[in-house]
Protein backbone atom coordinates (compact mmCIF):
# COMPACT_ATOMS: atom_id res chain seq x y z
CA UNK A 1 0.00 0.00 0.00
CA UNK A 2 0.97 3.56 -0.63
CA UNK A 3 2.81 5.95 1.88
CA UNK A 4 0.14 8.06 3.94
CA UNK A 5 -0.10 11.73 3.43
CA UNK A 6 0.92 12.30 7.09
CA UNK A 7 4.64 10.08 6.51
CA UNK A 8 5.16 12.01 3.08
CA UNK A 9 4.61 15.95 5.41
CA UNK A 10 6.78 14.81 7.65
CA UNK A 11 9.90 13.47 5.79
CA UNK A 12 9.48 16.76 3.24
CA UNK A 13 12.00 19.26 4.34
CA UNK A 14 10.23 22.90 4.39
CA UNK A 15 11.04 24.27 1.23
CA UNK A 16 9.72 21.49 -0.41
CA UNK A 17 6.58 21.59 1.32
CA UNK A 18 3.26 23.01 -0.18
CA UNK A 19 3.25 25.62 2.38
CA UNK A 20 6.64 26.71 1.24
CA UNK A 21 5.24 26.77 -2.62
CA UNK A 22 2.33 28.79 -1.36
CA UNK A 23 4.19 31.93 0.42
CA UNK A 24 6.52 31.67 -2.53
CA UNK A 25 3.73 32.22 -4.95
CA UNK A 26 2.32 35.03 -3.03
CA UNK A 27 5.66 36.43 -2.46
CA UNK A 28 6.09 36.73 -6.02
CA UNK A 29 2.42 38.17 -6.37
CA UNK A 30 3.03 40.94 -4.14
CA UNK A 31 6.41 41.72 -5.79
CA UNK A 32 4.50 41.59 -9.63
CA UNK A 33 1.98 44.26 -8.04
CA UNK A 34 4.52 46.30 -6.28
CA UNK A 35 6.34 46.81 -10.19
CA UNK A 36 2.71 47.04 -11.43
CA UNK A 37 2.14 50.27 -9.39
CA UNK A 38 5.35 51.70 -9.94
CA UNK A 39 5.53 51.29 -13.45
CA UNK A 40 2.18 53.04 -13.83
CA UNK A 41 3.22 55.91 -11.30
CA UNK A 42 0.66 54.90 -9.02
CA UNK A 43 0.52 57.39 -5.37
CA UNK A 44 0.29 54.74 -3.00
CA UNK A 45 2.30 51.68 -2.36
CA UNK A 46 0.31 48.15 -3.14
CA UNK A 47 0.16 47.13 -0.04
CA UNK A 48 -1.88 50.59 0.71
CA UNK A 49 -4.23 50.25 -2.17
CA UNK A 50 -4.83 46.31 -0.96
CA UNK A 51 -5.64 47.88 2.36
CA UNK A 52 -8.14 50.96 0.59
CA UNK A 53 -9.99 48.00 -1.91
CA UNK A 54 -10.04 46.01 1.13
CA UNK A 55 -12.15 48.62 2.90
CA UNK A 56 -14.24 49.28 -0.34
CA UNK A 57 -15.52 46.02 -0.36
CA UNK A 58 -16.25 45.69 3.09
CA UNK A 59 -18.58 48.28 4.82
CA UNK A 60 -18.23 48.76 8.89
CA UNK A 61 -14.67 46.94 8.85
CA UNK A 62 -12.84 47.79 12.01
CA UNK A 63 -9.14 47.95 12.02
CA UNK A 64 -8.97 44.41 13.77
CA UNK A 65 -10.76 42.90 10.62
CA UNK A 66 -8.29 44.51 8.00
CA UNK A 67 -5.53 43.47 9.84
CA UNK A 68 -6.76 39.71 9.48
CA UNK A 69 -7.63 40.57 5.51
CA UNK A 70 -4.53 42.03 5.22
CA UNK A 71 -2.56 38.84 6.94
CA UNK A 72 -0.59 41.55 8.71
CA UNK A 73 -0.40 42.20 12.76
CA UNK A 74 -1.98 45.08 14.02
CA UNK A 75 0.91 47.18 14.55
CA UNK A 76 1.90 47.23 10.90
CA UNK A 77 -1.88 47.75 9.90
CA UNK A 78 -2.26 50.77 12.02
CA UNK A 79 0.58 52.09 9.92
CA UNK A 80 -1.07 51.27 6.57
CA UNK A 81 -4.36 53.28 8.20
CA UNK A 82 -2.73 56.31 9.99
CA UNK A 83 -1.38 56.72 6.43
CA UNK A 84 -4.14 56.28 4.45
CA UNK A 85 -6.43 58.35 7.03
CA UNK A 86 -3.41 61.19 6.75
CA UNK A 87 -3.88 61.33 3.34
CA UNK A 88 -7.84 61.79 3.32
CA UNK A 89 -8.41 57.96 1.96
CA UNK A 90 -9.89 56.90 4.88
CA UNK A 91 -11.64 58.00 8.03
CA UNK A 92 -11.40 56.19 11.33
CA UNK A 93 -14.66 56.54 13.64
CA UNK A 94 -14.05 55.47 16.52
CA UNK A 95 -17.12 53.04 18.21
CA UNK A 96 -17.45 50.55 21.28
CA UNK A 97 -18.44 46.99 21.00
CA UNK A 98 -18.80 44.64 24.33
CA UNK A 99 -17.13 47.68 25.93
CA UNK A 100 -13.87 48.03 23.78
CA UNK A 101 -13.11 50.87 21.67
CA UNK A 102 -12.94 49.72 17.95
CA UNK A 103 -11.49 51.83 14.92
CA UNK A 104 -13.94 51.34 12.41
CA UNK A 105 -12.88 52.29 8.83
CA UNK A 106 -14.82 54.30 5.97
CA UNK A 107 -13.43 55.65 2.74
CA UNK A 108 -13.58 59.02 2.13
CA UNK A 109 -14.66 60.30 -1.52
CA UNK A 110 -11.32 60.76 -2.03
CA UNK A 111 -10.74 57.31 -1.56
CA UNK A 112 -13.43 55.97 -3.48
CA UNK A 113 -12.39 57.65 -6.21
CA UNK A 114 -8.90 57.09 -6.00
CA UNK A 115 -9.98 53.38 -5.62
CA UNK A 116 -12.36 53.71 -8.83
CA UNK A 117 -9.65 55.33 -11.06
CA UNK A 118 -7.25 53.19 -9.98
CA UNK A 119 -9.08 50.05 -10.92
CA UNK A 120 -9.48 51.12 -14.24
CA UNK A 121 -5.61 51.82 -14.80
CA UNK A 122 -5.34 48.21 -13.04
CA UNK A 123 -7.80 46.38 -14.87
CA UNK A 124 -6.19 45.83 -18.57
CA UNK A 125 -3.05 44.16 -16.68
CA UNK A 126 -5.52 41.70 -14.29
CA UNK A 127 -7.50 40.91 -17.35
CA UNK A 128 -4.73 40.22 -19.09
CA UNK A 129 -3.20 37.49 -16.73
CA UNK A 130 -7.03 35.51 -16.36
CA UNK A 131 -7.15 35.35 -20.14
CA UNK A 132 -3.82 33.72 -20.36
CA UNK A 133 -4.38 31.28 -17.58
CA UNK A 134 -5.67 28.22 -18.98
CA UNK A 135 -8.46 27.19 -16.67
CA UNK A 136 -8.95 23.86 -18.27
CA UNK A 137 -6.51 22.83 -16.09
CA UNK A 138 -8.95 22.67 -13.17
CA UNK A 139 -10.94 19.67 -14.96
CA UNK A 140 -8.07 17.29 -15.08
Amino acid sequence: MGEGIENKIQKETYTESLFYQIRLTAKYLKLLGIQLFEGLNIEIPFDEYIALDIINNNEALCQRDLAKLLIKDRANTGRIVTRLSDAGYVDVKIDKRSNRIVKMLFLTKRGKKFVAETNKRILPYTKYIKDNIDVSYEDK
